[in-house]
Parts: structure tokens; C-alpha cells; sequence
């Protein structure tokens, strides 16, 4: 009897320690999901007006069913980028012809509409991209960046991709966040530098988009480089810190993006002609967002740790069996299970009319 009694308090114990290592798993899941809620479930604070060509939405989603080669614009680049590094609402106001040429009074009237919203709106961040330029100057135009300036307003654009110092319009503006296009070794060959530059960032870019159907597997690739794809980076990242730190004044978030923005290897730096230096997109986060350092520093450091440990258990363990497996492992369970997330949150976002949140909530409730 006192055997078994000894047993049975054993199992208790084995019990209540199986409860609490679940308890203390589940509490970090909740931390994990609260760190996660609380970083993208921010109120809107900030908006970014796209003055350039029609976005096409189902590109800015990830689509590719449907989707033909004239419908992804140079605007819907501009716009899947500022997407990429932030969720602010865009507003894309086309400034091309018919031709698809940029129209300088579709442009002004462009800056005219930001103006006004910024004017009705002050309990919001406006942000304006400017993808486009000119080398020729405009008192129309330099009155209107002026007065969104004065209001409070961010406007973001393009150096220019001449591979030179001369001036183009609007970066050149006092006022205007000029954006040339850099790396961490050196400018890029075709973007524009000189003393009017205020930060460099990027230009290079990729995307890759997936569609399975029941008879097919659609993929399409693209890549774009240039100062156009600079300047919505920088603005993408204004727009995030403005998110998430609504007290901030427009000049305090510029102010953060540049005093972390990193040096560049590079004569120009060097000369003063690349503004502050490279964007550090991670840092300038990091300084409204601490779990963002968490999230994309931190976490995945983890689960590298986690897998490399696993793999080298495996290959102790089962000798060549564990290394083919460890192999298996890398290959095709870690990318194959990122990107099943990737797709998962793709379909909660869409069976919550748009939000992950809501998505997530009904497919726990069914």
C-alpha cells in the first residue's frame, strides 16, 4: 500500500510538471501572440498619397492569377514597396497622361489634393512619394511643397538616375526628402548624389509571388532598380515610425531615420553628396517598435539555433541516417513551413475582408 501510495504521489508529481511545462508553453504562445497583436494591430496614424501611375491592387496583394504584364504599373512597384515595410494606407493619385507620360498639371493638382487632405485632416500623418522628376523648376510646384511642408507633411522623392549632381525637381526643394539609391559599399551606378541629398537608400528590388491552382503552380518573378525605388522605402519607413509612435512630429521621425541611417563605403559619402548615409530600416524601427528588433532579429536567431541543434542531435544519434534527415530538414521543411505561413496568412487576411486579425479570430472559432 505504501508502494503504491509512493507510485501514485509520483504520478501526481510527473503530472503537475507536465501542467505546468504546458502552462508555461501556453503563457509564451499568449506573449508571443500578444507581442505580435500589439505590434500590427497599431491604429492608423499615417497615410502616404502615391503621385505617379494607377496602383493595381491585385498586385499590391500578391496575385498573380489574372494578372497580365500592362497592369503592373510603375506606381504599383512604388506602391508594393511601401507595403513591404509598412501597412499605412495609400492613396494613389495617377499623374500620367494617355500616354502614359507623367502630366505636369495631373501632378500639381496631385500635390493640390494632398494639400487639402493634410489641411482636414491634422490628426493624421500625411506622407507624399514622389517617384518622378524634373530638372526644370516650377513656383507652382515649389509653392506647393512649401505649404505641405508647412502643414506638417512629409514629402519624399526620387534624386533622379542621371549619374550626376545635377539638380531635379521636387528633391531638390528646400523641404524635400531627397532619396538617391545606394548600397552599403557605394552608390548605385546610375543614381543622381550632391549636397541636396538628404539620405540614400536601396533601389534594387525583387518580388516573388505565388498562385497554386488544382492544375497548375504559378509563379512570377520581378526585379526593378532605380531612385524610384529608393524614395518609397524611406517613406514606407517615416510612415511605420509614425504608426507607432503617433507623438512624433513628422521632422522627429526624419530625424530617427537619419541619425540611424549607417555609413557608406563610398567617395561620395565621403564627400558629403549621399546626405546622412545608408537607411537602416531595422534600427529606425527599432527605436518606436522594440519587438520589431525582436521579431526580425532575435526570433529567427532562435529558431536557427533550435534547428541547428536538432540537425546535430540527429546527426549524433543516427549517424548517416541524421545527416540525410538534418539535410531533409533545411531543404524542404523549414522554406516549405515558412512559406505555408506565408500562404495562411494570405487566407485569413482574405476570409477577414483584410484583416489578419479577424481572419485568425474566425478560423479559431470554426
Amino acid at each position: 500500500m505504501k508502494d503504491e501510495g509512493r507510485r501514485m504521489k509520483e504520478k501526481r508529481s510527473g503530472s503537475s510538471r507536465r501542467v505546468s511545462i504546458s502552462s508555461f508553453a501556453g503563457f509564451v504562445c499568449l506573449l508571443v501572440a500578444f507581442v505580435c497583436f500589439t505590434g500590427t494591430a497599431a491604429a492608423q496614424e499615417a497615410v502616404v498619397f502615391v503621385l505617379d501611375s494607377p496602383i493595381n491592387e491585385d498586385f499590391l496583394a500578391g496575385r498573380v492569377l489574372g494578372l497580365r504584364a500592362d497592369d503592373i504599373t510603375h506606381g504599383s512597384l512604388v506602391g508594393r514597396v511601401i507595403h513591404s515595410y509598412c501597412r499605412a494606407p495609400l492613396k494613389s493619385i495617377p499623374v500620367e497622361d494617355v500616354e502614359g507620360r507623367a502630366d505636369r498639371s495631373r501632378y500639381l493638382d496631385g500635390l493640390r489634393e494632398a494639400l487639402d487632405y493634410a489641411r482636414t485632416h491634422t490628426d493624421v500623418h500625411v506622407i507624399v512619394n514622389v517617384s518622378l522628376g524634373s530638372p526644370n523648376p516650377s513656383q507652382e510646384e515649389e509653392r506647393l511643397v512649401t505649404a505641405l511642408g508647412d502643414e506638417g507633411a512629409l514629402v519624399v522623392a526620387a534624386a533622379g538616375n542621371d549619374d550626376s549632381n545635377k539638380l531635379t525637381y521636387p528633391a531638390a526643394y528646400d523641404g524635400v526628402i531627397a532619396v538617391a539609391s545606394a548600397g552599403p559599399r557605394g552608390k548605385a551606378p546610375s543614381s543622381n548624389y550632391g549636397p541636396q541629398i538628404d539620405v540614400a537608400a536601396s533601389g534594387d528590388i525583387s518580388f516573388m509571388d505565388y498562385e497554386f491552382l488544382p492544375y497548375e503552380w504559378l509563379r512570377r518573378e520581378m526585379e526593378a532598380r532605380g531612385t524610384s525605388f529608393a524614395a518609397p522605402r524611406v517613406a514606407a519607413t517615416l510612415a511605420f515610425l509614425l504608426d507607432h509612435a503617433p507623438r512624433l512630429s513628422g521632422q522627429d521621425a526624419l530625424r530617427i531615420v537619419l541619425d540611424t541611417a549607417r555609413p557608406i563605403d563610398d567617395r561620395y559619402f565621403e564627400g558629403g553628396m549621399l546626405g546622412a548615409g545608408l537607411l537602416d530600416v531595422r534600427r529606425a524601427k527599432s527605436a518606436v517598435a522594440r519587438w520589431y528588433g525582436f521579431a526580425n532579429f532575435v526570433l529567427p536567431v532562435c529558431v536557427w539555433v533550435i534547428l541547428g541543434v536538432f540537425s546535430a542531435y540527429l546527426c549524433l544519434t543516427r549517424g548517416m541516417v541524421g545527416a540525410f534527415l538534418s539535410l531533409m530538414l533545411w531543404i524542404l521543411v523549414f522554406p516549405a513551413s515558412f512559406f505555408l505561413l506565408v500562404q495562411m496568412g494570405r487566407w485569413l487576411q482574405y476570409a477577414g475582408g483584410g484583416s489578419l486579425v479577424v481572419g485568425l479570430g474566425g478560423g479559431g472559432i470554426l
